[in-house]
């Protein structure tokens, strides 16, 4: 094997981990937070690279508890770029387009992070982590698959019944398809 996804339960994890060459760990299988499973982890599969895809990515959830978001967006991260680095594994951890925050083009390459609120600022230190250890950072938005979990996924089921689908009309974005 040469790729390991963590956080492979999630609508990003489970996309990459139905590809050929990758396998998978969900939450149940691989906890970040903990150093020895990690350890333990990395040993086992001795993966090439390493794609995190592991998030606390509820942002009212994160602003409720923002002591696990810090550990699981920031924390955990730190935890799994050291051990990937003193591994020599490659390390690609995902983030999001939350980190640019505040009003004006969140789309620029250049723009400048200024994170609003505990999860875009939880994911902007798991960034820092990583950097810290030689990963790279690749941020994403509004990822979507068309059954199942996710914006587009419920969007579709409530027209389907007949309801309405509130939409967010204060931002621009570029939709990321899972596959």
């Amino acid at each position: 094997m040469t790729v390991l996804v963590t956080g492979a339960g999630g609508l990003v994890g489970a996309g990459l981990s139905a590809l050929d060459g990758v396998h998978g760990l969900p939450r149940t299988a691989l906890d970040i937070c903990d150093a020895d499973a990690v350890a333990r982890a990395l040993d086992a599969h001795a993966p090439h690279t390493i794609i995190n895809a592991a998030a606390f990515a509820n942002v009212d959830g994160c602003e409720r508890d923002p002591a696990r978001a810090w550990r699981i967006n920031a924390g955990a991260v730190d935890l799994l770029a050291g051990a990937a680095r003193a591994r020599g594994i490659r390390l690609l951890h995902l983030s999001t387009d939350y980190v640019l925050g505040g009003a004006g083009p969140r789309l620029s390459v250049d723009a400048s992070p200024r994170p609003l609120g505990v999860y875009a600022r939880s994911k902007r230190g798991g960034e820092q982590a990583a950097h810290a250890h030689g990963a790279t950072v690749v941020r994403v938005q509004w990822v979507y698959r068309l059954a199942g979990s996710g914006f587009v996924g419920r969007a579709l089921q409530q027209m389907a019944l007949g309801q309405s689908v509130p939409l967010v009309v204060d931002q621009v974005g570029c939709p990321t398809p899972v596959g």
